[in-house]
């Protein structure tokens, strides 16, 4: 599945000292906007079916986004449009 690059990031960690990290509440809403970019186009009804599953993710998507991702990936991230470029975010901070 094209989603599964986000669950990726949660067991990686960075290995560089001093990179400041997301607070919660930026990667709750990393986390909300990678659904809606995710959801694009999608009819209604099956965005609530997948909303549901992908809740379920969420704690331990925010328990690794604050202890192992750099801030400047989050705020790519929330700049990013497509999936593509959410991709090319984690890619051009080494966390893929």
């Amino acid at each position: 599945m094209r989603d599964t690059f986000i669950f990726m990031l949660l067991g990686i960690s960075l290995s560089a000292m001093g990179c400041s990290r997301p607070t919660e509440a930026q990667c709750d809403q990393a986390f909300d906007h990678y659904f809606k970019v995710k959801m694009k186009g999608v009819p209604e009804v099956i965005q609530k079916v997948d909303a549901i599953k992908f809740e379920s993710r969420r704690a331990e998507f925010l328990n690794k986004c604050v202890s192992n991702v750099e801030t400047t990936v989050i705020r790519c991230w929330l700049d990013a449009e497509t999936l593509e470029e959410i991709e090319a975010c984690q890619k051009s901070n080494s966390i893929l």
